[in-house]
């Protein structure tokens, strides 16, 4: 089914998101019991805005722990790893129904610009986190004189 959606498109949009579930399949490919809430469900969802100076993400993380959360930028991709505990003690074969999953989840974003690392801010409130990443200064060709 194709869907339609009102504002900006883009072209490549269905590019980056197949590029975002490669990269989640990677980084899930050491975990035991990788994180599915339904089958093909990306974790964690994001969304992402551009302003003229940063872009930011936000994202929803629901049970996780601040202390349980690694956020990574590197050149013009950011990437959110987690765990994310299960909220009881209830062995798998009790359950008559699990749509909460829980285990190890990893989500990688490439952004249009690359990231001053150095001012990069997050937060986590009430299961969303936010994170805030200044666009780098452009580098700009250096003339050298050349002397004889």
């Amino acid at each position: 089914m194709t869907r339609f959606f009102s504002g900006n498109w883009n072209p490549y949009q269905m590019l980056f998101r197949l590029q975002d579930e490669i990269n989640r399949v990677f980084d899930l490919a050491d975990s035991s019991r990788p994180f599915l809430a339904e089958p093909g469900a990306a974790f964690p969802r994001v969304n992402v805005y551009t302003t003229p100076d940063e872009s930011v993400l936000r994202a929803e993380v629901p049970g996780v722990d601040l202390q349980d959360l690694d956020i990574t930028v590197e050149g013009d991709t950011l990437t959110v790893k987690g765990v994310r505990k299960p909220d009881c003690d209830v062995p798998p074969e009790r359950y008559y129904r699990c749509e909460r999953g829980h285990g190890r989840f990893g989500r990688s974003v490439h952004l249009p610009h690359r990231v001053d690392a150095g001012k990069v801010k997050a937060t986590l409130r009430s299961g969303m986190l936010e994170v805030r990443l200044p666009k780098a200064p452009e580098e700009k060709p250096y003339s050298i004189a050349v002397k004889s």
